[in-house]
């Protein structure tokens, strides 16, 4: 389902991106994406750190 959605999203951002070049928006899709791509290295970074710190943990070490 969320894969689903992902992909409803991306041919909707396509859609619009076509729309705003035609008007000669062309930074706004751009924009939009640097921070979608910013959010998900922000997530990836976080869930990984969190997931080291839990292992340390674990093992009974003080991170």
């Amino acid at each position: 389902m969320k894969y689903l959605l992902r992909y409803g999203l991306f041919l909707a951002g396509c859609g619009l991106s076509f729309y705003l070049y035609q008007h000669l928006l062309g930074a706004i899709p751009l924009l939009l994406l640097a921070f979608y791509f910013f959010y998900e290295a922000f997530s990836e970074i976080y869930a990984n750190a969190m997931k080291q710190r839990n292992t340390e943990l674990e093992k009974g070490e003080t991170p």
